[in-house]
């Protein structure tokens, strides 16, 4: 009997090609649509996303033995996520997240690192990725940057992942993520700043030198969201954030170079508009 060539191994990485695959197929197209609606099904889509993060966040960190009260934690998020929608009231938001906080650590017996690992969390998960909300309602062209900031985080990662594979010999941070390489930053920063290049070349929504440069900051920023959200999973002792998606884990697992794209892109266009 002719034994397969395939091994286990094998076997498993095809089954898991194909799940993110199908996954892609199915996500991409519905992303783009949520995405053009903009407005409230935007926001609820961004605000579906958070939340779900949120939840995959508290998991790993409970991992640890860490005194975090689950409502302390969503009740922020969900504040923050309304501060993006009501703007005007983004400072007192912001005060009432760090008063929850520490009425937490007076009276609810947690310790100033609880509270710190908290506090990142609704910072990285929330305020973060909320800046989507931020692009999409503030910009003339709101879906056409939105699509340039997951063309940019999608071409970083394909660029990223076939240039280490091929060209990988100096490691980026081992000590992290000990697979990414030197060389596979460099290519995901490349095949960014080509479809950037070509996504501003036929839709022509901003000059080429500023847009050439936000590629390049928000190519880096992607790949630092990266590598922080390995840096948890490392931290936390586990392989995905969650399971939600099949072939690509958790929401933090697919969304983790957008959460830190989103600021950087908000910021710099916000620059460009007050020079």
């Amino acid at each position: 009997m002719k034994k397969s060539r395939e091994t286990p191994d094998a076997e498993d990485g095809e089954c898991m090609l194909k799940k993110r695959v199908l996954t892609a197929i199915v996500g991409i197209p519905l992303l783009l649509w949520l995405s053009y609606q903009g407005g409230l099904v935007f926001s609820l889509l961004v605000a579906l996303i958070v939340l779900t993060g949120t939840w995959e966040y508290l998991n790993m960190v409970q991992k640890k033995d860490y005194s975090i009260s689950p409502v302390v934690l969503f009740l922020s998020v969900v504040l923050m996520l309304t501060s993006f929608i009501y703007q005007d009231y983004a400072g007192q938001v912001l005060f009432l997240v760090l008063l929850l906080h520490i009425i937490h650590m007076v009276f609810g017996g947690a310790k100033p690192h609880d509270v710190a690992v908290s506090l990142f969390g609704v910072f990285f998960v929330a305020w973060m990725p909320a800046h989507l909300i931020l692009i999409r309602e503030s910009e003339t062209q709101g879906f056409v940057i939105i699509l340039l900031v997951f063309i940019m985080t999608w071409a970083t990662d394909t660029g990223a992942f076939f240039a280490g594979n091929y060209f990988g010999r100096k490691k980026l941070s081992p000590n992290i993520s000990p697979n990414k390489t030197v060389e596979g930053s460099l290519g995901g920063i490349a095949l960014c700043l080509f479809a950037a290049m070509t996504l501003g070349h036929f839709l022509r929504f901003m000059d080429p030198l500023p847009l050439f440069i936000l590629a390049a900051v928000g190519s880096v920023a992607g790949q630092l969201g990266d590598l922080v959200e390995s840096a948890v999973k490392r931290w936390a002792g586990v392989k995905d954030s969650g399971s939600i998606l099949p072939g690509h884990g958790g929401v933090l697992d697919r969304f983790d170079s957008l959460i830190m794209a989103a600021p950087v892109v908000y910021y710099f266009l916000l620059a460009l508009t007050m020079r």
